[in-house]
C-alpha cells in the first residue's frame, strides 16, 4: 500500500519529549503502510541527532531525517515539505504525539474530504485531556479563513494537503526566526477550502518555554514576522484586531531599527497613533519579566 499521509515534525532540543511521539507512531499498528514521519532537525544542540539516526534504522514505517542550522519552525517546515511523498500531511509538533485511533481517524478523514471538491484541508480540535467543544457544522461546507478565524477556537491539528504548503511557503526574514502558521493559512485557504472535524487526532501538552509559553517576547523579537501574518489576515478578511496588531508590531519593528517599509509594509497613521501605548505597553511587560 502507497503511503498516504505524511506526519511532519519540526523539532529543535527536544531529545526527552521525542520518544513519545515515536511511542504513538509505533503504536499505529496496521498502517505502517499508509504513513511516512519527516522530521527536521532545527539545529538540536542536545542529543537529538544521535536519538533520530538511531530509531530512523528501526522504525516499523518509512521515516525521513534532514537536519538544517537554527533557523526556526517555519524554515524547518519549508524543508520538511520539500520531502514529503504524499498527498497529505499532518503537522505534529515535537511536544504533542498521536492518539491510539489517531491514523485510523485521519485516514478516514481524508478518504471522505478527497471525495468532495474545493476541500483543502481539514481542522480538528486538539485533545488536552479534557472535553473540548465540539464544532458544529455542516460536514459537506467549506468554510474560508475568515470564518474560522472568528470561531476562536484555540489550537487544532491540521490535515492539509501537501502542495498547498508547497505552494504558499513561509517567508523568511533576516535575522528573525518566528513567523506564525496563521500566516501561511491566512493566504492559503482566503477563498475557502476548510472542512471541521470533531475527530480529534492528536494529544498536545504545552512545554515551559516552549512557542505557546512565550508568544509576547517571541512576537517582539520578530516584529516582520508578525506583520507578515496581520497583513495575511487583513488581506483574507480579518479586521479590528488584526489591524490593530498589525500597527502595534509596526512599532515594534521601527524600535528595533528593523525598518518595516523596506520590507514592503506599509502603515496608516491614525492606527499607528493609536497603538503607540499597546506597543509601550509590551516593552515594560517583557523588561518586568526578564527582571
Amino acid at each position: 500500500m502507497a503511503a498516504k499521509l505524511t506526519i511532519l515534525t519540526a523539532t529543535w532540543n527536544r531529545r526527552e519529549l521525542l520518544p513519545r511521539l515515536y511511542a504513538s507512531l509505533v503504536a499505529q499498528t496496521g498502517y505502517y503502510d499508509a504513513f511516512e514521519w519527516v522530521v527536521v532537525d532545527d539545529g538540536s544542540m542536545d542529543d537529538t541527532a544521535p536519538y533520530l539516526g538511531d530509531i530512523a534504522q528501526k522504525a516499523p514505517f518509512a521515516m525521513h531525517v534532514l537536519h538544517q542550522e537554527n533557523g526556526g519552525k517555519h524554515r524547518a517546515l519549508n524543508r520538511g515539505i520539500q520531502a514529503v511523498s504524499t498527498e497529505w500531511v499532518l503537522v505534529i509538533d515535537s511536544d504533542d504525539w498521536l492518539l491510539e485511533d489517531g491514523m485510523s481517524m485521519a485516514l478516514q478523514n481524508i478518504n471522505s474530504a478527497s471525495a468532495l471538491a474545493g476541500v483543502k484541508a481539514i481542522i480538528a480540535s486538539l485533545d488536552f485531556g479534557n472535553n473540548p467543544s465540539e464544532f458544529h457544522h455542516n460536514w459537506l461546507n467549506t468554510l474560508d479563513y475568515t470564518t474560522w478565524n472568528a470561531l476562536a477556537v484555540g489550537d487544532t491539528s491540521i490535515l492539509i494537503r501537501s502542495k498547498l504548503m508547497r505552494d504558499t511557503p513561509f517567508p523568511n526574514f533576516p535575522g528573525e526566526k518566528f513567523v506564525a502558521e496563521s500566516a501561511v493559512y491566512a493566504r492559503a485557504f482566503r477563498s475557502g477550502g476548510i472542512l471541521l472535524s470533531n475527530d480529534r487526532l492528536v494529544a498536545a501538552e504545552y512545554q515551559p518555554g516552549g512557542l505557546t509559553d512565550r508568544s509576547l517576547a517571541l512576537r517582539m523579537k520578530n516584529p516582520l514576522g508578525c506583520l507578515y501574518t496581520y497583513r495575511a489576515q487583513l488581506d483574507a478578511g480579518v479586521k479590528g484586531r488584526a489591524r490593530a496588531n498589525y500597527h502595534r508590531f509596526f512599532w515594534h519593528g521601527l524600535l528595533d531599527g528593523k525598518a518595516p517599509g523596506k520590507h514592503g509594509f506599509r502603515f496608516n497613521p491614525l492606527w499607528l497613533a493609536l497603538t503607540a501605548p499597546l506597543a509601550v505597553r509590551d516593552r515594560l511587560e517583557t523588561a518586568a519579566s526578564r527582571k
